[in-house]
């Protein structure tokens, strides 16, 4: 290490890079090395600046919100101090309390009337036409309510004495009593022979007569008890009867199915037949009355199928047996359970019944649909046609209303198991005979 001459400095201490043979200087067009010891500018953009001046401007908002509410709250408190201050003395005293001290007892005047008090009783108003002389005779108005509890015909003496004084008030008020009285009297007498007039015919009906036997005929007619309003159940006595050769009849409740040869529609009345499945025999078992393969007739009658039915009557006419046996049962179809009528498919036919209704429906409210779009677009220019839309809709209920009430069809297709039940004793002793065999 060398000392240094004062004054001298090192040849790396020049901070020009024109004194220092370490630099390079770049040619015009080239890029040269940056410079990090200098300082770079201060760069701002619109960005930046927009957001600092939101970031004021909201500072300040704020701050004028609070001062104003600040000075808001002051001024509401010093409104609240004037009022308290304007306030009377009288609302700001306590709640009064009632006085509930018992009151003093009323005093009652002595009834010692006074002379001003005094007066003259009203009289009695004349209606007669007797002379001041003689005695006054009393007013109607005035006279005496008489209470007659005789007979009509025991007032003879009253009516000699009432007779004596025809201008008497109280003489021609008793007369219209006793009229009065005649007349509820006779209205009693006639309701009391009324009530009398059944209580006899009771009586004799219910009387035992010497005839031994009374027909069905006399007893009903016999009025009820309490004047007719509860009437007996005639309950005449039956006989019991043998049903007959059991071997030959086919007893009433008797049940058997049958499958169906034709298929039932019931949008009309008509025909139907059906094919015995299985032997039917009499009434003890013993005997073959009804062959398997028999031929059974019927009829259904549809007077009308209302909404919601779901079966078809059916009535049974005739069998005829393969042997040309004919017997007429006038029996109800059943199910195969024994139900009443004959089951089947179920078509509602809504679309017969709302369809047209419906479309109808569809049509006005696309006509009202366009006529509202077309008023949207054109305002001035749309012509609105009120009764169109209208006579739509009532012709919409009308096709309603007709077509509602369309009954449901209900079906069912040949080969259905159905059945009947014998309605009658039936007795085939006239074609059937029971002859003894050898075994």
């Amino acid at each position: 290490m060398t000392d240094r001459p004062q004054g001298s400095s090192a040849p790396n201490d020049d901070p020009s890079p024109q004194d220092s043979g370490n630099t390079i200087n770049p040619l015009p067009g080239e890029a040269g090395i940056p410079n990090v010891a200098r300082r770079q500018p201060l760069n701002l953009s619109w960005k930046n600046i927009s957001v600092i001046g939101l970031v004021v401007t909201m500072v300040a908002g704020m701050s004028g919100l609070y001062l104003y509410r600040f000075i808001d709250h002051n001024s509401d408190a010093d409104k609240d101090k004037s009022l308290q201050r304007d306030r009377p003395s009288a609302a700001g005293a306590g709640t009064r309390q009632l006085d509930m001290t018992q009151p003093a007892p009323p005093r009652v005047p002595a009834l010692i009337p006074t002379p001003a008090e005094a007066a003259d009783p009203i009289g009695l108003r004349n209606a007669g036409t007797a002379t001041p002389s003689g005695p006054k005779a009393p007013s109607p108005d005035d006279a005496p309510v008489l209470v007659v509890s005789s007979r009509p015909g025991g007032a003879a003496g009253a009516n000699s004495d009432a007779s004596q004084l025809p201008n008497d008030p109280a003489a021609s008020t008793a007369k219209q009593l006793q009229d009065y009285q005649r007349r509820l009297q006779g209205l009693l007498d006639n309701l009391t022979q009324g009530n009398a007039l059944p209580a006899g015919i009771g009586a004799s009906a219910t009387e035992p007569t010497a005839s031994p036997d009374i027909g069905p005929n006399l007893r009903s007619e016999a009025t009820g008890l309490f004047g007719g309003e509860l009437q007996g159940s005639a309950t005449p006595r039956v006989k019991a009867t043998t049903l007959g050769d059991r071997s030959l009849t086919l007893p009433k409740g008797t049940a058997f199915t049958c499958a169906l040869k034709t298929r039932v529609i019931s949008a009309t009345s008509g025909l139907v037949g059906c094919q015995v499945q299985r032997d039917v025999y009499s009434d003890n078992g013993r005997v073959l009355l009804i062959e398997r393969g028999s031929h059974l007739d019927g009829e259904y009658r549809i007077a009308s199928v209302r909404p919601g039915s779901v079966r078809i009557p059916v009535l049974w006419t005739r069998i005829r047996t393969p042997h040309g046996v004919t017997v007429d049962v006038e029996s109800p179809g059943t199910g195969q359970l024994g139900e009443s009528g004959i089951d089947g498919h179920v078509d509602n036919r809504w679309g017969d019944r709302i369809g047209a209704a419906m479309l109808l429906s569809l049509i006005d409210d696309s006509v009202k649909l366009v006529i509202q779009n077309q008023m949207q677009d054109r305002e001035a220019d749309t012509i609105v046609l009120p009764s169109t839309t209208e006579n739509t809709s009532k012709l919409a209920e009308k096709v309603l209303d007709s077509t509602i009430n369309i009954p449901p069809l209900i079906y069912q297709n040949q080969g259905g198991i159905v059945g009947i039940y014998v309605a009658r004793d039936v007795d085939f002793s006239s074609v059937y005979a029971l002859q003894p065999v050898e075994r």
